[in-house]
């Protein structure tokens, strides 16, 4: 806004002297507010607190399914690379997104009751594949390490049998 045309076109003397001033006249109603009433101020600052923190309240629980679909789809996506940390940071996160549902869960409407849901499913999935992923490879571990062992086994018998004086046939 321009304040050199307002000061120009400015027919009341008391609005040029505000603006010439550099300050608002609403600035000045607020300071005599402040001044003749500090409990109108205190209300006034609680009523606007009040009311951000309803709006900011209301727009995390509704913004919940969008985050929980976003952190299920990162975890598909990466999950391949997960070290034990990465799962147990993830699981961290996933509980407390699955406590905020929990304490939240009368406020969601069905739809989205269902993508948390969906999401809470999806992640379960994740981690039993990622489990069996984990005991494939186990398995694999020791089946490699099965000859090595059995040939470990008959040098021992073989040690024994020779201490022992007796002759074993392989």
């Amino acid at each position: 806004m321009d304040v050199g045309l307002l000061r120009r076109n400015a027919g009341n003397s008391a609005l040029s002297e505000y603006l010439s001033r550099g300050r608002s006249p609403f600035s000045d109603y607020y300071i005599y507010l402040v001044g003749k009433s500090p409990t109108i101020m205190k209300k006034t600052v609680l009523l606007v607190v009040a009311l951000l923190s309803a709006a900011l309240f209301t727009s995390c629980k509704s913004a919940l399914p969008s985050r929980f679909d976003s952190f299920v789809s990162s975890v598909e996506k990466h999950c391949d690379s997960y070290s034990p940390d990465d799962w147990t940071k993830a699981n961290e996160r996933f509980e407390k997104l699955l406590q905020e549902y929990k304490d939240n869960r009368s406020a969601f409407n069905s739809e989205q009751k269902r993508r948390i849901n969906s999401a809470i499913v999806r992640y379960s999935k994740e981690v039993a594949k990622s489990g069996i992923r984990d005991v494939k490879s186990t398995v694999e571990e020791i089946l490699d390490q099965i000859p090595s062992l059995i040939d470990e086994a008959k040098s021992f018998i073989n040690e024994l049998g020779t201490e022992l004086g007796i002759t074993l046939s392989e």
